[in-house]
């Protein structure tokens, strides 16, 4: 036996009970976990609540689990015993189309775990052993319970789906709650600037600490105007919408040319209005986005060890007093994730973190370059359409060559400086460019007014469009991995 938490019929967060359930026992595939730490999501209240289609009562509701392997099944490697592990939350066919192209996310005979039964809700949860991902060395398992779900599928939407770039500029809607406070985050990871939206003026600080460069402040959820004025009336790249019900009309509205809107969460559950004229005006796309994949998951660990991500644990309660953690998230009374264990709470600390994508070499590093530029960096061996999406101009290295920019000299013996401390055969093909006569820099920034041809609103301008213009930004540090999908 082991104890748990679960409900006996839908209703209100009190009908979480602590009670006694047997102890599952692992199959041949099997791992069987101690529970150290699981997340409350708001999915899970409104499964306790009966409004997630085909739940039931009786469940052991909790998808955000992190623990200890403590037995295998026959088939399983002893040696992972006493292994750290994230639980990969959705329970796949692993034999379907979107499985074996690494799309676990998208397979429509998988189910979410806790949703159907099994979660972290209790002391001990069994899975298939392909589920179990290995916690990196020295990150606390209280801040990996959040590495699937809200960092993960923060990842997914934000470089999966909208593969946000440096410079683009991201609306982020509900910015208060935990999958807000990880998405300006995993936005900032790459250079791009963040505008976040939140109703309550008490989260407007912590929303500011998570690395948000532009704070909004709407009670009554009418912003698109105050976006408007802060874009200088060009809207904005990406919008993630966490919130849809109340909010969608305006982040529509809050777009610029071909931009595109992730939607992530509908909290009202209700439907919303579309004005059709204004999507075919504006070219924006509309894309749905969910569960992290197994890729998404390990950048979002690779994310919280290194720091780039710092995890906002609103509270810590133990798993007798879950019931608590969903009052508060009805009430929005907790900002980021309350995770349901006895572990000290994880405090925030740092600021925000700004990586920018260098593409001297491919995709080994990366460089943070400051958020006031748009800038971007192309590698001149490679230049070419897949740098450019959404019909961006393409450029072609004699381009690249013709557009050299000349910094200050401190500038230059920066970069330079810097660039001699990376692997001299990994800078081959560009070396030459670099320190050739001017010691000039690869260094780009995308055009103010557009970033492309379609979406450009003053194609006769003196250089003409060319979806990006040159100019030139110091580089402050080379060092780390590019996390992209």
């Amino acid at each position: 036996m082991m104890k748990a938490v679960t409900f006996a019929d839908f209703g209100a967060p009190s009908v979480l009970k602590a009670t006694m359930i047997e102890r599952p026992v692992p199959g041949p595939d099997d791992v069987l976990i101690r529970i150290h730490a699981a997340g409350v999501c708001y999915h899970d209240v409104l499964s306790r609540g009966g409004k997630i289609p085909g739940s039931k009562p009786g469940r052991v509701l909790g998808h955000e689990i992190a623990g200890e392997i403590v037995e295998t099944g026959a088939t399983v490697p002893t040696d992972r015993k006493g292994e750290r592990v994230v639980i990969y939350q959705r329970l796949y066919c692993g034999q379907c189309r979107y499985c074996l192209s690494g799309r676990q996310d998208l397979c429509r005979n998988s189910r979410v775990l806790g949703e159907s039964g099994g979660g972290g809700y209790a002391e001990f949860t069994c899975v298939p052993a392909r589920n179990a991902v290995r916690i990196p060395d020295g990150l606390d398992m209280t801040a990996a319970a959040l590495a699937v779900c809200p960092v993960g599928t923060s990842v997914r939407a934000a470089l999966g789906v909208a593969q946000v770039e440096p410079g683009q500029t991201v609306l982020i809607t509900g910015a208060g709650g935990g999958l807000g406070l990880h998405q300006i985050q995993v936005i900032k990871s790459v250079n791009a600037r963040a505008i976040a939206v939140t109703s309550s003026e008490d989260k407007a600080e912590i929303v500011k600490q998570a690395g948000a460069d532009e704070v909004i402040v709407s009670p009554d959820l009418k912003f698109s105007g105050e976006v408007w004025r802060r874009t200088g009336k060009q809207g904005v790249d990406v919008v993630l919408e966490n919130v849809v019900s109340d909010t969608f009309g305006e982040s529509l509205r809050s777009t610029a040319q071909n931009a595109i809107v992730v939607v992530l969460g509908n909290i009202g559950g209700k439907r919303v209005e579309i004005d059709p004229g204004l999507v075919i005006v504006r070219r924006i796309r509309i894309s749905g986005s969910g569960n992290a994949t197994y890729k998404d998951v390990e950048i979002a660990l690779h994310l919280l060890a290194t720091g780039a991500v710092k995890p906002f644990i609103g509270a810590v309660l133990p798993f007798p007093r879950a019931s608590e953690g969903h009052a508060m998230m009805e009430q929005r009374a907790v900002v980021g994730r309350s995770p349901g264990s006895a572990p000290p709470q994880q405090q925030f600390a740092g600021g925000q973190v700004a990586v920018g994508v260098l593409d001297l070499v491919p995709r080994a590093h990366c460089c943070k370059i400051p958020a006031r530029g748009r800038t971007r960096a192309l590698d001149a061996a490679r230049v070419g359409p897949r740098h450019h999406r959404a019909g961006d101009c393409s450029l072609r290295p004699a381009s690249l060559r013709s557009s050299y920019i000349r910094g200050t000299s401190a500038m230059r013996e920066e970069l330079h400086h810097l660039v001699d401390q990376l692997p001299e055969e990994r800078l081959a093909p560009v070396l030459k460019l670099i320190r050739g006569d001017g010691r000039k820099t690869l260094i780009r920034t995308a055009c103010p007014r557009a970033r492309s041809h379609a979406s450009c609103r003053s194609p006769r301008s003196r250089s003409g469009c060319r979806g990006l213009r040159p100019a030139f930004a110091p580089v402050a540090e080379l060092t780390g991995r590019l996390v992209r999908p």
